[in-house]
């Protein structure tokens, strides 16, 4: 038995075994989309181009069943398999055509044309899907964004190089993912430097707009103030004896109701961005927003 062979056979006899705790290794196309999730992975990852040798051979076998891309052991390429392959790269590397190449590496002239338009074709026609439309694969392009409170946002890039990001009111910062907390409403535009590790870089910008959220505080002014000084808690400072105070959420559920019994009341809540109503013995009602930490 051949070294290949001992290495082989009990790999596929753990495929074999794995398939019905893991149906899609099972069949050709769940294993050929497993693999194309992962390599764009590890392309988007690690800044790089993503070569579709894979979704070429499908196309191949889907469309020319006959062009055998197979050697006999059903697992290395035929002398098909193996220049289509070399086709993708060479898409894929000088970001070309090769459909008009006149090398056929010893096939029939129409089985390579056929090759050369399928591998030309999935390449170049999906070129963002591969990574394709930015210098070498690197991209300053947000992978996401989130936000704790009206004026903070968290900007996501997965790159591994260096990172420089600016906000037009003045903030930096040298983070993978930098939260930035703006002073207050308006556009504020943010702009991303990424190297990544093999020197390569790209900058993009993208504006913002931060807007007030839940309801302006209205009645009598002055008498109270409504505070999260610390995580989970609400104070409430000058309350009416008599009085209380009910929080809500965005969506008009009560969150919590307490009633005044000093001037300084400290309250439990959840944390996010609440409306609150004071209701006093005497006089009139005031609404507002407190943001809890």
């Amino acid at each position: 038995m051949s070294v290949w062979a001992r290495v082989f056979r009990p790999c596929r006899e753990l495929i074999v075994r794995n398939c019905a705790a893991w149906p899609p290794v099972g069949t050709f196309e769940g294993k050929q989309q497993l693999l194309r999730e992962r390599y764009l992975e590890m392309a988007n990852y690690n800044d790089a181009y993503a070569a579709p040798v894979g979704v070429a051979w499908e196309q191949v076998r889907d469309t020319h069943p006959l062009i055998d891309l197979y050697q006999p052991d059903g697992s290395h390429p035929t002398v098909e398999g193996t220049y289509l392959a070399a086709c993708v790269f060479y898409s894929t590397l000088f970001h070309a055509s090769c459909a008009g190449a006149s090398f056929n590496s010893g096939l029939q002239a129409d089985t390579a044309a056929i090759l050369r338009t399928i591998a030309s074709a999935v390449v170049l026609d999906s070129a963002p899907t591969w990574n394709l439309d930015v210098p070498s694969g690197t991209s300053a392009q947000l992978t996401g964004t989130s936000s704790d409170g009206p004026n903070e946002i968290t900007l996501y890039h997965p790159g591994q190089g260096t990172h420089l990001w600016t906000c037009s009111d003045g903030q930096s910062s040298t983070d993978a993912n930098p939260t930035f907390i703006v002073s207050g409403p308006g556009f504020y535009t943010f702009t991303h430097i990424y190297h990544d590790p093999c020197g390569n870089s790209d900058t993009l910008s993208w504006t913002f707009e931060f807007y007030e959220v839940g309801m302006p505080e209205i009645g009598t002014a002055g008498s109270s103030s409504v505070t999260s000084s610390e995580q989970n808690t609400v104070d409430v400072i000058g309350g009416t004896g008599g009085g209380s105070i009910t929080i809500m959420d965005l969506q008009g559920r009560t969150v919590v109701t307490q009633q005044f019994s000093t001037d300084h009341v400290r309250i439990t809540c959840p944390p996010g961005l609440h409306v609150w109503r004071i209701t006093p013995a005497a006089g009139q009602e005031r609404v507002g927003k407190v943001l809890v930490r």
